[in-house]
């Protein structure tokens, strides 16, 4: 209209967004912004909220998306609802005690609350028990497959899979992290949601291990409930087993402390199995003679070294020599006390900025989360030189966050000013080994002649480079976009469209607290600002790299951040106080906080995306990483996975040969207690269809918090829960950026030993190939995780496997006879 804003009725009329697979339904935001379709002021609005920003650029309004936060919020009466995505039935009247409701799956009651034109698969189910907050996918079952359940097991009917998530977290997770249901595909999985347990509360919980109970009573005794609500709506619904995981890997550090707090829960107590107390090497086995129902707590990795004492951890189930890598998404949440001190201050000089012309301007990030988010977008620039139209993939990403998306755009055109080089190397290699080639560039464009910050009135001038190279890229997106309209293309972007493209991409870049800008010369001071701050950034952290005259970036980077890994370990992390059995030796930490594409956004709750560059960063680091250790003396290695959103690289990983660990994995090992072991199996889409956004069967809208205001929960259609084949369909098009560079890191990583994990006398596999030949329980490879295709990087074979060689270097599963109950 003429104020330049929809109104609600012509948003819901505009239906010209450009088709996107890769982000759910489409992808609106170039349609949305340079249309005339919202001002600056609500653009600034939609910025920084997750994927909640995704559903609102997608054209959707705050009112119009569909919110259930009335359930989780504190205090809540809600006993019971049925929610589609548009619409909730919610019952007021307390949950009645288990004993007094009927044994059986709940009848869906689609038509009570009107949704005809949602499918069935929409529907999920909430429970309000004791305070906790349980929830599962319901209409998942509406497109489970005959093939799924046989290739699944005997008791995919009798036997359910319990998470327990944290309060106020959830994203658009990926396949294989435990928050997604299709990780456990075909099982049926439930979801509690202990109150007030954030990622902050669950790691203080975890670093007390076993005496938890004592130090936090409170948060310890509200995880119990969860878990026993889990136990009470799983036998409501007909299941005669239930096996329970953790959606935060510091869940299972104080595994022993709730096995011994719910022995002591009145009427509803457990008690130890009477075939077996254990499933497995630390993993309690109990029965509920009040709800009859079996559980098994196999909350993840790290409860197999959640004691100090060595005879009752992994070390013990260890060869000598051998080694076990922990991957967690903050090392320091291991800790508390002096010894988190301790390991805190290693990072201190990486943390505070530089000098510059405006302090905290990146809000509550590091100067090394700057250098991250740079290295994330380093190699997308290759992309977009391949296909402009791949910036608004970028785009999707990027309107999520707010503060560290400046120092994204650094990143990508330090990404195009590397791939501009001359002389010989392709051009992932000349990107990825930048590091000398680009120092130079960065130091114009943020230092004065006299070797300082350049003053604020100077900042514009010097990052005009890079204001020019994303007007172009700019107008390239939006003629794209207006090419899906069938409107002729623009020879230039105005300064108001300017002005609207960088508030989408990097929100109000000025301090935290003060009114965005309000016109496009005050917009681009700050955003120079930003770009300033994180160019000084590059260049501190560089100085106190061991290589000289480089920046922290590509190649570089990944070796600073290895050797960082290996010396906390030796110089800190064999040292300090623990209540777990990490010793910097044996049993090693390896920290994923300040991987790009990786520790930030699970940090910062936002989403974790399925690009292979993301693959290829994992991969490098961390095999720089395990080459380091053995070359200071440490034999055969295998992975041990804790964060819950690195379940996904397992297939990848182990693709590269390496053994890897997961609670994924580990739930199949915990179920060979059973006579049929679980399988999990790929849930895979039908891609043939002309329109390539129609992906069939469908998976339900995902449920999402609003990052920016945690009370408040969404689903949207524009967002569904992410498959196996949406994955491969994300990977394959970003592959360009590394496919050259995985290939070598293949090879690479055929100079690592790895350890031979076991289950009494069987040898367990790994990789696709190899688990495939195995029974359900003997391998390590779990398919609901992989992406749907073949290989990640190639179709050579699978590292071989020799029995002879590895049998030597073990790690041990099964329980030992000298194991007593908790």
């Amino acid at each position: 209209n003429s104020s330049g804003v929809f109104s609600a009725a012509e948003l819901k009329q505009k239906s010209s967004f450009v088709v996107d697979p890769l982000q759910g339904r489409t992808s609106s935001i170039f349609d949305m912004l340079l249309s005339g379709s919202l001002d600056v002021s609500n653009v600034f609005k939609i910025v920084g909220r997750g994927g909640v920003s995704r559903m609102l650029a997608n054209g959707k309004l705050d009112d119009e998306l569909s919110s259930i936060g009335k359930f989780f919020e504190k205090g809540s009466t809600l006993g019971e609802a049925t929610a589609f995505t548009n619409r909730a039935v919610a019952k007021t009247k307390n949950v009645k005690p288990s004993s007094s409701i009927n044994v059986g799956r709940p009848e869906s009651i689609k038509k009570t609350v009107y949704c005809s034109n949602e499918h069935p698969v929409h529907e999920m189910q909430f429970y309000n028990i004791g305070g906790t907050r349980v929830y599962c996918y319901y209409g998942l079952d509406t497109v489970q497959s005959a093939d799924s359940v046989l290739k699944a097991g005997l008791h995919v009917r009798d036997t359910a899979v319990g998470v327990l998530v944290l309060d106020k977290y959830f994203i658009n997770q990926r396949p294989g992290d435990p928050s997604n249901p299709l990780t456990f595909w075909p099982y049926q999985t439930f979801y509690a949601s202990p109150q007030g347990l954030t990622f902050a509360e669950c790691k203080k919980v975890g670093s007390s291990g076993s005496n938890a109970l004592v130090d936090h009573p409170l948060q310890t005794t509200v995880i119990c409930q969860a878990l026993q609500s889990l136990a009470e709506v799983a036998a409501r619904q007909g299941y005669k087993r239930l096996i329970i995981t953790g959606d935060c890997g510091y869940y299972a550090l104080a595994t022993a402390a709730y096995s011994k707090r719910l022995t002591c829960w009145g009427r509803q107590s457990w008690i130890p199995h009477p075939d077996g107390a254990f499933a497995g090497f630390r993993v309690p086995r109990f029965k509920c003679p009040s709800l009859e129902i079996d559980i098994v707590l196999s909350l993840g990795t790290t409860q197999l070294i959640s004691d100090v004492d060595n005879t009752k951890n992994l070390i013990a189930n260890i060869a000598e020599g051998a080694g076990v890598i922990y991957l967690t998404a903050d090392i320091c949440g291991f800790y508390h006390g002096k010894a988190k001190e301790e390991v805190s201050k290693e990072y201190e000089p990486f943390q505070d900025f530089p000098q510059a012309t405006v302090d905290d301007i990146f809000q509550d990030l590091s100067m090394l989360d700057v250098v991250v988010h740079v290295n994330d977008y380093l190699l997308d620039s290759i992309a977009i030189q391949a296909d402009a139209t791949y910036f608004t993939h970028i785009s999707n990403r990027l309107i999520e966050f707010d503060p560290g998306s400046t120092s994204c755009l650094i990143g990508l055109f330090l990404g195009h000013k590397a791939s501009q080089q001359s002389g010989k190397g392709t051009i992932e290699e000349k990107v990825w080994n930048s590091a000398t080639y680009l120092k130079p560039f960065v130091e114009d464009m943020s230092m004065a002649e006299n070797g300082l910050p350049c003053p604020r009135d100077e900042v514009v001038e010097k990052c005009a480079p890079i204001f020019d190279y994303f007007r172009q890229i700019f107008l390239e997106s939006l003629n794209s976009a207006r090419k899906e309209d069938g409107l002729e293309a623009l020879e230039k972007i105005t300064e108001a469209q300017e002005f609207l493209m960088y508030a989408a991409h990097i929100g109000n870049p000025k301090l935290q607290g003060e009114p965005a800008p309000n016109n496009w010369q005050e917009m681009k001071l700050w955003t120079a600002l930003r770009m300033q701050s994180a160019l000084l950034s590059l260049l501190s952290i560089g100085k106190m790299m061991d290589q000289n005259n480089c920046l922290p970036i590509g190649a570089a980077y990944a070796d600073f951040y290895a050797n960082f890994n290996a010396d906390l370990n030796k110089n800190v992390l064999s040292k300090v106080d623990r209540s777990h059995g990490i010793d910097g030796k044996s049993l090693l930490l390896f920290d994923c906080r300040y991987i790009p594409g990786f520790g930030i956004q699970v940090d910062k709750s936002l989403t974790v995306w399925i690009a292979a560059k993301n693959y290829f960063w994992i991969s490098t680091v961390l095999r720089r990483f395990a080459r380091i250790m053995q070359e200071r003396g440490l034999g055969p290695v295998l992975c041990h996975l804790e964060c819950t959103e690195l379940f996904s690289f397992s297939p990848f990983l182990q693709e590269m040969g390496m053994p890897v660990v997961d609670a994924v994995n580990s739930i199949s090992i915990a179920s060979r207690c059973t006579d049929a072991p679980m399988r999990f199996v790929k849930f895979k889409k039908d891609t043939s269809k002309k329109d390539p956004s129609i992906l069939t069967p469908p998976t339900p809208s995902a449920l999402l918090v609003d990052t920016a205001d945690t009370n408040k929960y969404y689903r949207d259609l524009s967002v569904p829960l992410r498959s196996p084949t949406e994955g491969k369909i994300y990977f394959n098009r970003g592959e360009e950026c590394v496919k050259n560079l995985l290939k070598e890191e293949k090879k690479e990583w055929q100079k690592i030993n790895f350890a031979q994990p076991f289950f009494n006398d069987s040898m367990l596999k790994w990789g696709a190939n190899n688990s495939s030949q195995v029974p359900a329980g003997d391998g390590l490879y779990s398919a609901s995780c992989a992406l749907d295709r073949e290989f990640y990087v190639s179709s050579e074979e699978y590292r071989s496997q020799k029995d002879s060689d590895q049998r030597d270097s073990y790690v041990q599963y099964a329980l030992r006879e000298k194991d007593e109950d908790w």
